[in-house]
């Protein structure tokens, strides 16, 4: 969760849109749950990367409301 909440502090202290991402989490436990079946699924890739990916999904999730 801290990989994410600096991701998201960067973000918006660059004042990118939209504003504070990581708030589309409904919960801590929604974060681990994706990072387990992304992690699965995606056994090479590095942890940094995985939530990287969820970041981005986040920001477009939140672009679409």
């Amino acid at each position: 969760m801290g990989y994410l909440s600096g991701m998201n502090l960067v973000w918006n202290a660059e004042h990118k849109v939209p504003t504070d991402p990581l708030s589309m989490l409904s919960s801590q436990e929604e974060a681990f749950t994706w990072l387990n079946v992304h992690c699965r699924a995606n056994e090479r890739q590095l942890l940094g990367r995985a939530l990287i990916v969820k970041f981005f999904e986040l920001v477009k999730g939140k672009e679409g409301r």
